[in-house]
């Protein structure tokens, strides 16, 4: 009785450490896409001002529309981090979630920073 009680006890402690690597994931998953949007957004915004500075040039009375900046919402982070641990939690879902997290082992381990930027690696279910 108290062998099943011990394996009951680290089976919730797994669960819960695995459940909450998959709210990291999902959490992280929001920002890389979120930093995509900015990266996208500040180079619109060169643009416009360059051809702004165009048509100042050239005395164009042309009206540009600036790109519209993207929003950080917490609560999409957060509902994302949910989506992750509902993921990592699911058991028709777990091999694919532990042969991502071998891939990111693999990659820190051999200290592959440029991989660490694509969107194979930051995504949850790919």
């Amino acid at each position: 009785m108290n062998f099943s009680l011990n394996a009951s006890r680290k089976l919730l402690g797994i669960t819960s450490c695995w459940g909450i690597l998959g709210f990291y994931r999902g959490v992280q998953e929001y920002n890389f896409h979120y930093s995509n949007d900015i990266n996208s957004y500040n180079q619109k915004m060169v643009c416009h001002k360059e051809q702004i500075e165009k048509d100042k040039k050239y005395n164009s009375n042309y009206v540009h529309i600036p790109p519209v900046k993207p929003t950080y919402f917490y609560l999409s982070s957060i509902t994302n981090g949910f989506f992750g641990i509902a993921l990592y939690i699911l058991p028709f879902t777990i091999p694919i979630c532990v042969m991502k997290e071998i891939y990111r082992i693999e990659i820190n381990l051999r200290n592959l920073d440029e991989e660490k930027k694509t969107i194979f690696y930051n995504t949850l279910f790919s």
